[in-house]
């Protein structure tokens, strides 16, 4: 499958593990729908693309987007639990 939304449901349903972003898992897990069984385990690192028509003449608007996502993930998801050390309790 390729939607974390129908993985969550399976899982939560019995059929099994799923891999799951910490935005779609973490409401479920506080809940108690979900339990991580790999906590110590970080999957592979994968890449972000902004993409947009041609390197020249950029629209501000655009490069204005590309830099925000820029510093938004400078340091890891927003969302990700792994990438926030102030709340280790998550």
């Amino acid at each position: 499958m390729n939607s974390s939304l129908a993985l969550r449901d399976a899982a939560i349903d019995g059929a099994g593990l799923a891999l799951l972003p910490d935005f779609i898992a973490a409401p479920d897990i506080r809940a108690g729908r979900l339990t991580p069984v790999l906590p110590a385990w970080t999957p592979a690192e994968q890449a972000l693309y902004a993409m947009h028509a041609g390197r020249r003449h950029v629209a501000p608007k655009i490069r204005a987007f590309i830099d925000f996502l820029v510093e938004a993930f400078r340091d890891g998801a927003p969302w990700d639990a792994r990438s926030d050390t102030s709340n280790q309790d998550r």
